[in-house]
């Protein structure tokens, strides 16, 4: 019997008809200072891409490769959907922790992967959120810390369902871009949900904080996080991800461990048409629901202007 060699770390980046976009992220991998005592693996996945230029990144590794990591390029032949095909990537990887790094986006700096290293060397550790800065590529500038400072505090040791509530109520803070993973702990767990085709990190979240698994919070910068992408462009609607929103939603408030508050203001905010919302019988029906909307649609266009 062959046994697979176990290394200390696997860096996943998932790509589909964006392979245009790496040259920042690959550059960021090999910009990293791995101690030679650690074991790292470096895997590209495609996603069935009407267009994949194999050539191109292989000339992009070469160009950049600093460290002894070899990268390794696997190409799906079919689409499979972001959900299936980080299953899949989990399953062929060879690390133990598990660091995703979207196309795209980078490292922060040179310590990026070895601070999250050290971070699993909690053995409680089994999600782990780093400090992500965004980032504006169209303008070159530095934007806010994601999630926001004044938030960390949800990530302390018995918040798990505060923490579930305010992504559920008032956004989602935690960032699948800026997420790690033990990789022993996904596969216990059920790997990612795969009755979504996009949305691999939410429904994750979810399962385990409902279920009181702590996701636990990093100060050091982690991730350059670029916006514009799949689940930032707020410019674009992408159906099939507004699908696995709605598919997830629909759970959630049929989900009886959620406070009915929350549940009742998920089903206003998701599931009520916005014209719906303007009808005096709505507002008398759901009062407190549309007063939080409300002050949640003024607060978003301040911070906007």
């Amino acid at each position: 019997m062959r046994f697979k060699i176990r290394m200390d770390i696997s860096v996943i980046t998932l790509t589909y008809n964006n392979h245009k976009q790496l040259e920042n992220t690959i550059k960021s991998y090999y910009s990293q200072h791995i101690d030679d005592s650690i074991s790292i693996e470096y895997l590209i996945v495609d996603d069935g891409s009407s267009s994949f230029d194999i050539n191109y990144i292989q000339k992009l590794i070469s160009n950049y490769k600093k460290n002894k990591s070899e990268a390794n390029l696997i190409l799906n032949n079919v689409n499979l959907g972001t959900v299936a095909s980080l299953n899949n990537a989990v399953k062929i990887a060879k690390g133990e922790i598990i660091i995703l790094l979207s196309a795209d986006d980078e490292f922060y700096d040179g310590n990026s992967v070895m601070n999250i290293f050290h971070a699993f060397k909690n053995k409680e550790v089994n999600i782990l959120i780093s400090q992500a800065q965004k980032f504006d590529r169209a303008t070159n500038k530095s934007l806010d810390l994601f999630p926001p400072v004044k938030y960390k505090y949800l990530f302390r040791g018995g918040k798990q369902r505060e923490l579930l509530n305010h992504i559920l109520s008032k956004g989602n803070i935690l960032s699948g871009a800026a997420t790690s993973y033990r990789r022993s702990f996904i596969i216990s767990n059920g790997m990612f949900d795969e009755k979504y085709r996009l949305l691999e990190d939410l429904p994750f979240f979810y399962k385990c904080l409902r279920n009181n698994k702590r996701v636990y919070f990093s100060e050091k910068m982690g991730i350059r996080y670029t916006i514009g992408g799949i689940s930032t462009n707020k410019k674009k609607t992408n159906i099939i991800l507004e699908n696995d929103f709605d598919k997830f939603f629909s759970n959630v408030i049929n989900d009886e461990l959620i406070p009915k508050k929350i549940r009742s203001y998920i089903f206003y905010k998701r599931f009520v048409p916005f014209k719906n919302k303007l009808k005096l019988r709505t507002i008398f029906r759901y009062p407190c629901e549309t007063l939080f909307y409300a002050f949640d649609v003024i607060r978003r266009r301040i911070k906007f202007w």
